[in-house]
């Protein structure tokens, strides 16, 4: 559920949204993606990994599990 600073839904709007997949102690970024989707009635989206714009770091192939 998306909400704005004020604590009220964001419902019907596009958004965006960075995805960042973190390693180590220190949370180093070794993967990142961003995605513009749009909430529904509820304020609810969805998006999936490896289905956005690669931002920052490896390719999503290359990352250690």
């Amino acid at each position: 559920m998306v909400r704005n600073a004020a604590g009220e839904l964001v419902d019907n709007s596009k958004v965006g949204l960075r995805l960042t997949l973190t390693a180590g102690q220190n949370g180093e970024a070794v993967y990142q993606e961003t995605h513009t989707p749009t909430t529904n009635n509820y304020g609810v989206l969805n998006v999936i990994v490896g289905t956005g714009t690669h931002a920052n770091g490896q390719s999503l192939q290359n990352v250690n599990w």
